[in-house]
């Protein structure tokens, strides 16, 4: 993928999530109950970071086990990171979704995806934090607690390394 196809696939993410973003305070009206951010895509036009480009592995995890995959990937190899938010698929699709960081250089390492995406915006995860909280699902995923946390009071600064990919420079207050 050139820089180009690269940019564009980043524009429709942010396009996609500007739109989430837009039906969430349409029916929220305004912060809700004391909210830090309305919900995920606020959250991550916010806080996260645009990654690229992408390192493809030679052995790729299991379709539908990107989660699973990219945590043993990142437990395994000290030199990467695992790292979670949403991508933009092969067919212009934002899913929730999750792969490795390079530690030094900040590429993606596609741990599961046969083609990579074609934009990834999210937060590489401290090891550390990680280790703390047992993240053993999705980070994201409404039913988890930490994302309410992450709704009320936003990113914890231990939580992620920060300045691997690129900040979208869009708040939404």
């Amino acid at each position: 993928m050139d820089s180009h196809d690269r940019r564009r696939a980043e524009q429709m993410l942010v396009g996609v999530l500007h739109a989430e973003f837009a039906v969430a305070r349409h029916n929220a009206g305004t912060r809700a109950h004391g909210r830090r951010y309305l919900g995920r895509a606020d959250l991550l036009l916010t806080e996260a970071e645009l990654f690229s480009p992408v390192i493809q592995l030679d052995v790729l995890g299991s379709d539908r086990q990107c989660f699973a995959t990219a945590q043993a990937v990142a437990a395994r190899d000290s030199t990467v990171l695992y790292a979670e938010g949403v991508a933009i698929d092969e067919l212009g699709i934002v899913i929730e979704h999750a792969w490795c960081v390079d530690a030094t250089s900040g590429e993606v390492i596609e741990t599961t995806w046969s083609t990579p995406g074609g934009a990834y915006l999210g937060f590489a995860l401290s090891p550390t934090w990680m280790r703390r909280h047992d993240v053993g699902r999705p980070l994201l995923d409404v039913g988890y607690g930490i994302v309410t946390s992450l709704y009320d009071h936003g990113v914890p600064d231990e939580m992620c390394i920060r300045g691997l990919g690129r900040q979208v420079g869009i708040t939404q207050s």
